[in-house]
């Protein structure tokens, strides 16, 4: 009888399929024995030995790749893109036991988990009072048999620990008993024979879309009627033999279904000596079949005789019991890798055993590995036609050796071997020299002070520091809460404890106690081994966070939401798991700390932080602490994606992660963002009914595509506004092609003439474009993708003691000259000469002896006169209290020290700026002030928050801490809309009036109206005070005054300038946030042909309406305006004249022409205007390649402009110049055609 391989799961009495336990727990070979693994699986795999089946994965990653649906852990800024994903790398061996991350979407991994827990793991509970039956029966309701085998297991649908398990009675009934109370527990269904597919209760693939039962302690529950149909495993079978007659007992048969899905997908073992196999428990669908593991030389294949995965031949299983016979492999003779290895210890490789492991770059060929023999020898054998690297790992956890690799010092370094196809060779002299490690050690307790119990210890983790995340070594801990990890490779490295992975009592911290890894303490390692001991940790209980998920359309939660959980002001994802089919999510292992809560991730509904508000630091904060949160709910608002095609004007293709878009509301606030695709597509997803403007920004060095708004706008003010429907349609067609622009080249010297390096140079246009350059060592720079247009040009430098300026050698932005970019010419010769600055130094002490580390304490200078900030911004004082402030412009400044829990000083010892000394530096003549010291005291704070009694919205407002004797402001600063709270730091510890003001409102005291009514902040007895909240006062509305419109005179078919007006109050003080209803009518209307429009009064009281669009026939315009909900309010503007198009026309004449013509391959239009009549005029020339406008072109001269296609051809086409009266202000239109060119 040949053996049986099963594809489903085994009952606890039974061994596992040896491929599942092998991409479980792979073991060591036998010495100087030699395996092959497929090139599919990503670890070099050994002999297997027979153990459980790892459980299923409970991460998901909320990060898209580029170009696909994003979900931005807030709503990311530019620049804040999420990182194109890095090429698959292989596994440096074993995966570290229980290893886990914050990323990854949930997969069934190796088909059904077993219903017993791994070695080592701990189940949920013992015993408890409730219970749950049903029947089993088969597909269509035929019995069960006994030869089926059946069970039943319950297990944590997080953790899948074992919580009950049974086998059904003869019948098929079943009951689960003494279960305890919990929640998140899913059934599930096998067969241990093989015959039936397991599956989980209702019918679900996996325990992740399974239903879960919930049990509680008020009183025993007893469910019935859970039951289930199993349907009949199909079977695979076959034959294998060697070509060479060479035995084929203990070749390994896998098979995978493609592509990959959840269920039985991965899964196989050995066949039996007479080179007969059979796998049963397959179900339906396409598997890829893998011949490997193979004795004596003979080379791994794929079915059907090939080596590459890419080439398999698939086999099809249709389901309800189907054999599936002939799938036989003949095995031929492979290639052999053979050389020595020894240890710079001199150490014997029979106490710490090494494997050789001979790995495909690609997916051709198989992995094989051997063991190096005592006297260092070696022969991996059985290698089929690829390219491969060469492998060399200790085989023990112990062991202090190094991984390494032939040829290089990593995987991405390692040197190439190529095995052809055709006959065998062997290939000699692969030596390699294993070098001794570093060490770091030592021991983990629980905060609770109690033992760790067996197989529920924590392990060690050893990354990597460069953030790749790779697990480089791990080990377990021993019972007394010790350990060890060896054989670490010089580099830098962080260090990771966390409980064990089958358990969910403890969560992770990295050393030393912190959750974000980049938080961590560094350990650096050199080419000399260290052994680093002391490394301590602390673990303490875990707990859960649990919610409920919905949406604001009551449609079904899609697959792919999920919820994440962040640290606060870092956006690190501590955690991330997807929301089930209910709505419902639970994250178990939650290490207690400070967290913050993120929802969303597909194409229809936005995301957003807990409790429902959209950016990270309008989230509120959860504790988290040993007892379970529940309740953590959302809505998120549906919406729908935008997309869209990018295209470059030289037809050039899209680089990626070249081209940024970003989604911004009418508010200026980014909603949302993306890669452009190297196909220019993109997608921004689940956008909320609303208009939007997009932008589109060129990212990385070199890149000469022009930044742009759509559709071909410079700035956020200028770009149309899509909208996105209340139907939530996705939009569609949102392209837009990108101007390749010009470059502006330079060179930066300080004052010797020698070049400075590192220089930032920017150019500012005036329409809202801008691009960015740096200088080389040689203080050159080029600034890319600039458009025709003016710049300002400024020059900056960081700790280089030179002084930053505008070109052409100028102080402030007001003195600069102007860099004029025309006709898409290069422009050269931007260059700086920059000055030498002043340097203030000095020392600074703490009172209370604490350490001045860590930028613990800064320094400042402020301008007199008008106060800003100046020179670099502030220093951080050195662990010594040293500090230096070099780059220092000519003027005036005050200096301030200041730093967290310390009351801000000024030199020299004062409080407040009023009485700060003044230090004074004069042009041309640089100087070293020393001796500003400082001696800071401890200080306070205040918490507070500002709302608006009528319920208005707040903006612009200004906080001032007052000194309760004497009235000084010690404090003050402005807070926006967007800090629902927000904290005065840095104050001395005094007694406080708080004083609010804004726009429009009246100012009133934290407690009352005036200094006399307002409530005493007294930070004497309380240094922090907290909960401090004020409603202002609404203001009364007086009156508008108009600011400016009407009283034009206008060609039909011409705008008209914007309506505007102030809204003020009694006292005439500008009113923030009343709505203004502007009405008008005549012979214009508002866009669309709309006779009204609203717009709010921004923080100076000024509302503008939207612009006013005159018709086809001549007429008087009428406008008003008035404060909705305020009788008498409205107000008139002075009426406005529209003209027929003929009304002036004898006075206005001009004669264009138009040609095309073709430049270095690519067309350009060449536009003449002459001013033919008897006055001086304005001419405003459009194209469709731009557009430039001429003042005062007098009579009988030209105006002329060459615009750039930037395209190998162009079509037939109009230009249209608006010719206007500068005296009478009236204007007309005059179009002329032009024909296209083309190569």
């Amino acid at each position: 009888m040949p053996r049986l391989l099963f594809a489903g799961v085994l009952t606890a009495a039974l061994a596992l399929s040896p491929l599942a336990a092998q991409a479980a727990n792979p073991q060591p070979t036998d010495p100087a024995s030699s395996t092959s693994t497929p090139a599919t699986e990503s670890t070099a795999t050994e002999t297997p030995t027979s153990t459980a089946v790892p459980t299923e994965a409970s991460t998901a990653d909320p990060t898209p790749a580029p170009g696909e649906t994003p979900a931005p852990s807030e709503t990311p800024a530019p620049g804040e893109l999420p990182a194109p994903p890095p090429p698959p790398q292989p596994t440096t061996g074993a995966p570290a036991p229980g290893e886990q991350t914050g990323t990854g979407t949930p997969t069934e991994q190796n088909g059904l988990t077993a219903p017993a827990p791994a070695p080592g793991s701990a189940q949920r509970a013992a015993v408890g009072p409730h219970s749950i039956s049903g029947t089993v029966t088969r597909a269509g309701g035929a019995p069960v048999t006994a030869a089926d085998s059946v069970w039943v297991s319950l297990i944590d649908q997080s953790s899948s620990s074992l919580i009950a398990s049974t086998t059904t009675a003869i019948d098929g009934s079943y009951t689960l008993s003494d279960i305890p109370s919990g929640d998140d527990m899913v059934v599930q269904f096998g067969s241990g024979s093989g015959t039936l597919l397991g599956e989980y209760y209702d019918d679900a693939p996996s325990a992740f879309f399974a239903q879960a039962f919930t049990f509680t302690d008020e009183e025993p529950q007893t469910l019935t009627g859970i039951d289930a149909e199993l349907a009949l495993g199909s079977v695979i079978s076959g034959h294998v033999s060697g070509s060479d007659g060479s035995s084929v007992d203990g070749v390994y048969v896998n098979i995978q279904r493609v592509p990959s899905g959840s269920g039985n997908s991965f899964f196989g073992g050995q066949v039996e000596a007479d080179g007969d196999y059979s796998i049963t428990g397959v179900a339906p669908g396409d598997y890829r079949v893998t011949f490997s593991g193979t004795p004596g030389g003979l080379m791994g294949q794929y079915y059907d005789g090939v080596y590459d995965q890419g080439s398999a031949t698939l086999v099809t299983v249709a389901g309800n019991g189907q054999t599936v016979t002939g799938i036989d492999a003949i095995l031929d003779p492979g290639s052999s890798v053979s050389g020595t290895v020894t240890r710079n210890d001199g150490g014997s490789f029979e106490t710490s055993p090494v494997t050789v492991s001979v790995q495909p770059v690609d997916n051709q060929g198989f992995s094989v590995d051997a063991t190096v023999a005592a006297d260092g020898s070696y022969t991996v054998d059985g290698l089929a036609p690829g390219v491969y690297t060469v492998q060399f790992r200790p085989q023990e956890e112990g062991s202090n050796l190094i991984l390494g690799y032939y040829g290089g010092t990593d995987w991405s370094t390692a040197a190439r071997i190529t095995i052809g196809a055709g006959e065998a060779q062997d290939l000699v002299g692969y030596d390699f020299g294993m070098l001794l490690g570093n060490e770091i050690s030592g021991q983990i307790t629980r905060a609770d002070g109690e033992p760790w119990e067996e197989f529920r210890t924590p392990q060690v983790i050893v990354e990597e520091w460069d953030g790749s995340s790779t697990s480089v070594t791990s080990t377990s801990m021993e019972a007394d809460g010790s350990y060890a990890v060896h054989g670490i490779a010089p580099g830098s490295y962080r260090v990771k404890f966390e409980g064990s992975y089958s358990d969910d009592a403890f969560g992770f911290v990295w050393y030393d106690d912190v959750i974000d890894p980049s938080a961590a303490h560094q350990f650096v390692f050199g080419s000399d081994p260290q052994v680093v001991t002391g490394i301590d940790g602390q673990l303490s209980q875990a707990s859960s966070v649990s919610g409920t998920v919905t949406r604001s359309d009551g449609k079904p939660i899609e697959e792919n939401t999920f919820v994440s959980l962040e640290l606060p002001g870092s956006g690190y994802i501590a955690a991330s798991t997807q929301v089930r089919a209910d709505g419902s999510y639970r994250f178990d292992k939650v290490t207690p700390r400070d967290y913050v809560v993120r929802f969303g991730g597909t194409d229809h509904v936005r995301e957003q932080y807990y409790p429902d508000v959209q950016y990270s630091y309008e989230a509120t904060i959860l504790t988290v602490t040993e007892e379970p949160l529940t309740g953590i709910d959302a809505t998120l608002t549906a919406g729908a994606p935008v997309t869209g095609t990018v295209t470059r004007s030289d037809g050039a293709p899209i680089d990626y992660t070249s081209i940024a878009v970003y989604a911004y509301d009418a508010d200026y606030r980014q909603a949302g963002s993306t890669w452009v695709n190297t196909d220019g597509s993109y997608k921004i997803p689940a956008l909320a009914a609303g208009n939007y403007r997009f932008q589109f920004t060129p990212l990385g060095t070199g890149n000469p595509v022009v930044p742009s708004w759509w559709d071909g706008k410079a700035s956020f003010e200028q770009a149309d506004a899509v909208t996105m429907p209340s139907t939530l349609e996705a939009v569609t067609g949102i392209d837009t092609e990108l101007i390749v622009g010009t470059t502006a080249s330079g060179h930066v010297v300080d004052p010797n003439g020698d070049p400075v390096a590192n220089t930032s140079v920017s150019f500012a246009g005036a329409d809202g474009r801008y691009g960015y350059g740096t200088t080389n060592a040689d203080g050159d720079y080029t600034v890319y993708g600039l458009a025709d247009g003016d710049y300002t040009v400024q020059f900056s430098t960081w700790d280089t003691g030179l002084i930053g300026e505008y070109y052409d050698d100028a102080r402030t932005v007001d003195d600069a000259t102007l860099v004029t970019v025309e006709n898409a010419e290069p422009v050269t010769g931007i260059d700086a000469a920059l000055e030498q600055g002043s340097t203030i130094s000095g020392t600074v002490t703490r009172a209370d002896g604490g350490s001045l580390a860590d930028c613990a304490v800064r320094v400042s200078l402020v301008r007199d006169a008008p106060p800003s900030q100046s020179g670099d911004g502030g220093e951080c004082v050195d662990a010594d209290g040293g500090y230096a402030i070099d780059g220092i412009a000519p003027d005036r400044y005050f200096v301030a020290f200041g730093g967290e829990g310390l009351a801000t000083q000024w030199f020299d010892d004062v409080s407040v700026r009023a009485d700060a000394t003044v230090l004074e530096f004069v042009e041309g003549e640089p100087r070293d002030e020393t001796g500003v010291d400082a001696e800071l005291q401890p200080g306070g704070s205040i918490t507070a928050s500002a709302t608006r009694s009528d319920g208005g919205s707040l903006d612009a407002v200004t906080v001032e801490a007052v000194l309760a004797d004497g009235g000084t402001v010690v404090y003050s600063r402005a807070v926006g809309s967007y800090e629902p709270q927000f904290t005065l730091s840095g104050l001395p510890l005094d007694r406080y009036l708080l004083r609010f003001s804004a726009p429009g409102l009246p100012t009133q005291y934290y407690g009352g109206a005036d200094a006399g009514s307002a409530t005493v902040v007294d930070l004497t007895t309380e240094p922090d005070a907290t909960g401090i909240a004020v409603a202002l006062a609404a203001a009364s509305t007086a009156a508008l005054e108009v600011t400016r419109g009407g009283g034009e005179t206008v060609t039909a078919g011409q705008t008209l300038a914007a309506l505007a007006v102030t809204v003020v109050d009694g006292a005439g003080e500008p009113v923030y946030g009343k709505r203004v209803v502007f009405t008008v009518s005549g012979a214009a209307t508002f866009a669309g042909g709309a006779t009204t429009a609203t717009a709010p009064s921004n923080s100076a009281g000024l509302a503008v309406s939207p612009a006013l669009l005159s018709g086809e026939t001549a007429g008087t315009v009428t406008a008003s305006a008035r404060i909705s909900g305020v009788s008498g309010s409205s107000v008139a503007f002075d009426p406005s004249t529209v003209r027929d198009a003929q009304d002036g026309a004898g006075d206005l004449s001009v004669t264009t022409t138009a040609t095309t013509s073709l430049e270095n391959g690519l067309a350009v239009l060449t536009v003449t205007v002459l001013n033919s009549g008897p006055a001086a005029a304005d001419l405003r020339i459009t194209t469709p390649f731009g557009a430039k406008t001429y003042t005062n072109v007098a009579p009988g001269a030209e105006a002329t402009r060459v615009f750039r296609s930037y395209r190998a051809s162009v079509d037939d086409g109009t230009v249209t110049v608006r010719v206007t009266d500068p005296v009478g202000g009236h204007s007309i239109d005059i179009s002329t055609d032009y024909e296209g060119v083309e190569l």
